[in-house]
């Protein structure tokens, strides 16, 4: 009888820590990097997958477009309205991005989008409050070939 409990205790361990890696989902509840924090935005913005989107932006996020015509800026409810309305919807580019700037608390992303005819570039700000990492700002360009 002890030989069953502890094999069933082990079971259930084994199958709710499994689970919980396997949620590659934004979980503002976890300490996530600045680094993670950016691939999420990724993969948010360009594979058409907003599930927890809320979490993923600070209270005051906004964004700004560049355009050659003029500047668009978006705050964070209805930037994350166009993400929603974007779910399933995968952009067809490529995609890089690097750091160039990071300190204790904020990380600077330069993400690169490669499509067809154009080039699409994002600077993503992603700051942390002493626990959790959320992006706070993303200006976006359209630079000349």
């Amino acid at each position: 009888m002890k030989n069953l409990i502890k094999t069933v205790a082990v079971v259930l361990f084994i199958a709710i820590t499994s689970s919980s890696f396997a949620s590659g989902i934004y979980n503002p509840g976890k300490n996530y990097s600045a680094d993670a924090v950016i691939s999420n935005y990724i993969e948010t913005t360009t594979m058409g997958n907003p599930e927890n989107v809320e979490n993923l932006f600070t209270d005051n996020f906004f964004q700004t477009v560049s355009t050659p015509a003029k500047v668009i800026t978006h705050s964070k409810k209805p930037f994350i309205d166009y993400v929603k309305s974007q779910k399933g919807y995968v952009q067809n580019c490529q995609t890089s991005h690097t750091i160039i700037e990071r300190n204790d608390n904020c990380a600077i992303a330069k993400i690169t989008l490669t499509y067809q005819n154009f080039t699409k570039v994002e600077y993503v700000t992603v700051c942390s409050d002493g626990e959790v990492w959320k992006v706070s700002q993303v200006v976006t360009s359209y630079p000349k070939k």
